[in-house]
């Protein structure tokens, strides 16, 4: 079983039963890797250059250009051809890393048909994170990191800086590109020890909106649904359809576009087994 490590400069190596290999040779398809002890050690691999589509991710700059990163190394499109693109990474100057992608509009439909990823230095200082990004029912928006809630406190030509929301007390930020388009956006640094626990809060996403045969609007979570039961200026309490003996409720902020909507509370504690229904082009059907 081969094991792979990173030197302090960046560098990668192999082990294999305790003995370690460098990359000696490198193309676009396969690299050799030679013992360390090379001066007195014949021993070789040879290994083919295949990447995991999981491990690539598509971001853009704020400026629009599309980077791909591959670990926490970036790569740019240095060369355009009719079926597949050449991705240098960004160190190009010193650095050969290379990949070859397939050139669709769609990043997730892009095949990586070759890689070349010794590089020669340290990656660069970005963080590409699991941000989500929420909006309240006053329509702030709200970044979320683990369970930490951010709010934009200052606001840059090229960047964000979003603080916790419990800012008196509590010294994490994060700095992000502003693009519009929250896929798009890169954290370029951040601050993340909290000096106190995670608010309450629920974002769903397993939250779904379909219609019943006579128009009326149903939530559905998890397999229960739920009907509008209060409505007010900025909110709505949608109740378990059940009704009566269960008291599972949703209050959620009452955009007419359900993308829009940012559930404030839920409680999902279900004291029955879910309705049978089946949903057809985002219609509720009984069955």
């Amino acid at each position: 079983m081969v094991h792979w490590v990173k030197k302090s400069n960046g560098k990668e190596l192999a082990i294999v039963n305790g003995y370690t290999f460098y990359c000696h040779k490198q193309t676009m398809a396969k690299c050799t890797w030679t013992c360390t002890n090379a001066m007195r050690c014949k021993a070789r691999m040879m290994i083919t250059n295949e990447l995991d589509p999981a491990d690539l991710r598509w971001v853009r700059r704020h400026s629009g250009v599309e980077l791909a990163i591959v670990g926490s190394y970036t790569f740019y499109c240095r060369k355009r051809l009719k079926s597949r693109n050449t991705w240098w990474c960004t160190n190009s100057q010193k650095c050969k890393a290379r990949l070859s992608v397939t050139n669709e509009n769609d990043p997730a439909s892009r095949i990586v048909v070759s890689s070349m990823l010794n590089h020669s230095h340290p990656p660069p200082k970005i963080w590409v994170s699991n941000v989500r990004w929420v909006r309240r029912h006053s329509g702030v928006e709200l970044a979320i990191v683990g369970s930490y809630t951010f709010y934009c406190r200052k606001r840059l030509k090229s960047r964000n800086t979003w603080w916790c929301t419990n800012s008196q007390k509590c010294k994490a930020r994060l700095s992000v590109t502003n693009e519009n388009d929250p896929a798009s956006r890169i954290v370029v640094s951040s601050m993340l020890n909290h000096s106190h626990p995670p608010p309450k809060i629920w974002v769903s996403n397993v939250l779904q909106w379909v219609r019943k045969k006579d128009g009326k609007e149903l939530a559905v979570v998890n397999g229960y649904t739920f009907y509008c039961h209060k409505s007010n200026v900025k909110t709505k309490t949608w109740s378990c359809t059940k009704g009566g003996f269960c008291k599972a409720r949703l209050i959620i902020t009452n955009e007419n576009r359900a993308a829009h909507r940012t559930v404030v509370s839920a409680k999902l504690e279900h004291v029955h087994p879910p309705p049978a229904f089946i949903i057809s082009n985002g219609f509720y059907v009984k069955i």
